[in-house]
């Protein structure tokens, strides 16, 4: 082998969190990490979360996996590929394990930044993120289960 390089594992299923669009007024997913990334991760995924709802003081964490990929169809215009429009939406499995919820010691109101999350996934394939507040205190790292 050549000094100096690693092997990796790729992601097989990409992995999902589930947000709460304020405008539209309904939840969405949001990928974490994409099928084809490679793991374990060298750099968290950085989201900062904003309340649904005034005086929230807990946020619940709700992580899928895609379970069907959006399929594109390739055009040419004037002579060069480009992807079409979206053909189908990605399905995304719920993980049946227990949602975390992260509280908060004060209450957040609707259209202020809350919550910072960093994600990675570990050696071990566990999905792990680490908490912040707003100001930057640390509220905890959990284990949100493994990516097997």
């Amino acid at each position: 082998m050549t000094p100096g390089v690693q092997i990796k594992d790729i992601l097989t299923r990409g992995l999902s969190i589930r947000l709460f669009n304020k405008r539209e007024q309904k939840h969405f997913w949001h990928p974490i990490f994409c099928k084809g990334q490679t793991w374990p991760t060298e750099n968290s995924f950085k989201l900062i979360l904003q309340a649904s709802k005034n005086n929230q003081k807990v946020f619940e964490i709700i992580i899928g996996e895609t379970n069907k990929e959006r399929a594109y169809d390739v055009i040419f215009e004037n002579g060069l590929p480009k992807l079409s429009e979206v053909q189908n939406e990605e399905e995304i499995k719920k993980w049946d394990k227990k949602p975390l919820q992260i509280k908060l010691k004060n209450k957040s109101n609707i259209g202020k930044d809350n919550l910072k999350l960093f994600f990675k996934i570990t050696k071990s394939a566990d999905l792990l993120v680490d908490c912040f507040d707003i100001k930057d205190e640390f509220l905890g790292e959990y284990n949100l289960g493994n990516i097997f």
